[in-house]
């Protein structure tokens, strides 16, 4: 009999003290709050869900002290039957019992000790991202040849420093936010290379930077050598992650020349040349204690002052206990000609058994066409989204789910390399055990549903679409993700048109100021002007758009949403100087409209709602469709999804109970697939009374 069992069966035998049930409650949660790591993600939603529901109870209107009572002690034993509870919390759940049952006879409610332990979800641990104060933007400084030729068979070294004044010259100048936990204490910027025209003679695709609050980092540097001899520009990229979170992206491009016998226009090694191994930091740094371990020094590149490769660091932890960051990342580089998806595993926890990992490339000629491929497979789900929300028979909505099961086979069959289906799997095993829950999808490519992914073979069988199986989001490489926002003021853009249920939404978004969690719901917009007008002022936190959509396959960035008096907007509309305003804000955007997910390639990168979101509107998180919705389904979408966040539930899960939601109500109508989100899985929205101004 194991030992969770034997305790379970102890208490069993005894009985809760009616006088002392404030107190045992209170003594649970404070004990699992102070170990919540230690509990699973499933018993972690198990918990919360029950504890919403009890504060909800017991702040209801006329509740007698017995039925006070009753609420605590079936609490209580609901908490009982979960492992990790009588596991971590047994001494608190015995210390609250007897072996022979009282009644209280006080007639009282719950007392303010238990409100408020009800009340309080889990302590973030001192959340670095969350406590740090306002961001320091870095620039990055990137030192690279320009031009190779194709016959150069040197030791390139690519050299990085983030530096806070825009660097005179650089191949690569991004701005990466960086927030500061401690201003006397350095933070540790992990850089991440894909460069796969080039080899990495280290062995070695990630450094650390050490950058102190005010002061430019010391450089770091790779040491690359060309492999790929032909001609043409090849794509180099930096990924920069501090505490777990992607916060920015650098990428460049170099020239392999034919015809340059001459060599590279920049730093390079000659061949059994010694790079510098230097502590990156101030000077002095090594001698810290529990910061760094001194490196040993080498003679320095020739030309090239106080370059430095970062090697090994003691002491100072790249994620902080108590930060919530996503489990795993899949990280994907498209390369410069569009031909080849090269894949990497990357995951700030300990838990996953490594830190980065290649997964593999897949050639894009083995999809032919991916855009006109998936144009008709769109359609396909256009068509089903439709029908089936006429009635369908039992055979046809088995048909209907097949068809989409079908079509997700086919994107896992031709997007996935090898090495990423065979480690697919044990990502799976570890999820099913709780262990790990978010994936966080990092994309330069602007095309894949990740979300109707179905992972299937013959050894394995079938899990889920990835949207079904993981709480899934996910991000364009650049811009540094939100873990957080405050929602004050809510904005709709809903013009009268012919959406029979459009009107639940704006009922829904009505009646929040009189919620326990009062926002202010600004006047529903209708027209063009008045959208264009809002985004330059700013003063709102959360967009929604209730209305039609679709996507232009010639032109993304013209791909328009539907206003009143035949006007429309368009994501060319969203240039910086009309976004000023709700840029400050790092609002959310609701975009409930077919076709809004979508992106394609324009001549600067990718264009389409989702991109301009992310990059000119700075949004904290966006939700789109990739195909048509049912429009139902749309509002019981938006208002589940709503409603999760409001009770505290992080994106992610929040996203994941409203698909959920639609699935179970309508499985056959591939609505609840339709959806992207793109944020933070573990952003946390907060809900504030609203600032009273003039608008």
């Amino acid at each position: 009999m194991s030992e969770i069992t034997t305790q379970r069966a102890e208490l069993a035998k005894l009985d809760y003290n009616a006088q002392a049930l404030d107190t045992t409650v209170a003594d649970v949660l404070t004990k699992l709050y102070s170990v919540w790591e230690e509990v699973s993600a499933a018993d972690q939603d198990a918990i919360q869900a029950r504890r919403r529901g009890l504060a909800a109870a017991l702040t209801g209107e006329g509740i007698s002290g017995e039925e006070t009572e009753r609420l605590l002690v079936e609490f209580l034993r609901v908490l009982e039957a979960i492992d990790s509870v009588v596991r971590l919390a047994y001494t608190e759940l015995k210390r609250g019992k007897q072996t022979q049952t009282f009644r209280s006879g006080s007639g009282k409610g719950a007392s303010a000790a238990v409100l408020d332990a009800l009340s309080a979800a889990p302590p973030t641990g001192g959340d670095p991202l969350l406590d740090a104060g306002e961001a320091v933007p870095y620039h990055t400084k990137v030192d690279f040849p320009t031009t190779i030729s194709s016959r150069d068979e040197s030791i390139h070294p690519l050299i990085l420093q983030l530096v806070i004044k825009k660097p005179d010259a650089s191949r690569a100048d991004e701005i990466v936010p960086l927030p500061f936990v401690d201003e006397n204490r350095p933070e540790l910027v992990e850089v991440h290379l894909t460069a796969p025209a080039f080899a990495e003679t280290t062995g070695v695709t990630h450094r650390t930077l050490v950058v102190w609050k005010g002061d430019d980092s010391e450089p770091a540097i790779f040491l690359l050598k060309l492999t790929d001899k032909s001609s043409g520009d090849k794509e180099l990229r930096l990924d920069f992650y501090h505490l777990g979170y992607p916060v920015g992206t650098a990428t460049f491009k170099t020239e392999i020349s034919l015809f340059n016998t001459g060599g590279a226009t920049g730093p390079r090694i000659q061949p059994g040349g010694r790079p510098i191994v230097r502590t990156a930091g101030r000077p002095g740094i090594g001698n810290r204690p529990g910061l760094l371990s001194a490196q040993p020094e080498a003679p320095p590149l020739e030309n090239q002052g106080s370059a430095a490769l970062t090697e090994g660091i003691d002491g100072i932890q790249f994620v902080s206990p108590g930060t919530a960051v996503p489990d795993v990342i899949l990280r994907v580089v498209r390369d410069t000609d569009d031909k080849t998806l090269h894949f990497k595993l990357l995951s700030p926890q300990s838990k996953i058994g490594y830190r980065e990992r290649s997964m593999g490339s897949v050639a894009l000629q083995r999809l032919k066409d991916p855009t006109q491929l998936l144009a008709d497979s769109f359609a396909d789900l256009d068509q089903m989204a439709r029908n089936a929300g006429l009635g369908l028979g039992e055979t046809e909505a088995l048909d209907y789910m097949d068809t989409t099961i079908g079509l997700g086979v086919n994107l896992y069959e031709q997007i996935f390399p090898k090495e990423l289906k065979n480690e697919y799997w044990r990502l799976q095993e570890l999820r099913e055990a709780g262990t790990i829950r978010t994936l966080l999808i990092l994309s330069d490519e602007p095309w894949i549903p990740w979300e109707m992914i179905y992972p299937f073979d013959d050894e394995h069988g079938a899990d889920d679409f990835l949207a079904g199986a993981w709480r899934l989001t996910r991000w364009q490489a650049g811009r540094g993700l939100n873990p957080t926002l405050n929602i004050r003021t809510v904005q709709m853009i809903t013009p009268s048109l012919d959406l029979e249920f459009v009107k639940e939404e704006s009922d829904y978004f009505a009646q929040l100021p009189g919620t326990p969690l009062p926002i202010a719901v600004a006047q529903p917009i209708t027209t063009r002007g008045d959208f264009l007008s809002q985004i330059k002022v700013g003063g709102v936190q959360l967009l929604h758009f209730a209305t039609h959509g679709n996507f232009n396959a010639k032109n993304a960035d013209r791909s328009p949403i539907l206003l009143e008096g035949g006007e429309s907007i368009a994501p060319i509309d969203l240039n910086s100087f009309r976004t000023q305003g709700i840029r400050k804000e790092r609002p959310i955007v609701f975009l409930n409209a077919c076709h809004g997910g979508k992106l394609e390639f324009t001549l600067t990168g990718t264009g389409g709602w989702a991109a301009q979101m992310v990059n000119q509107v700075a949004a904290t998180a966006f939700v789109g469709a990739y195909w048509e919705i049912n429009d139902r389904l749309a509002s019981l979408f938006s208002r589940t999804f709503y409603d999760a966040l409001r009770a505290d539930a992080p994106l992610a899960e929040a996203f994941h109970q409203a698909r959920m939601a639609v699935r179970a109500d309508s499985p056959a109508n591939p609505t609840w697939l339709a959806y992207t989100l793109y944020g933070d899985p573990n952003a946390r929205i907060r809900w504030a009374e609203a600032e009273q101004n003039d608008q």
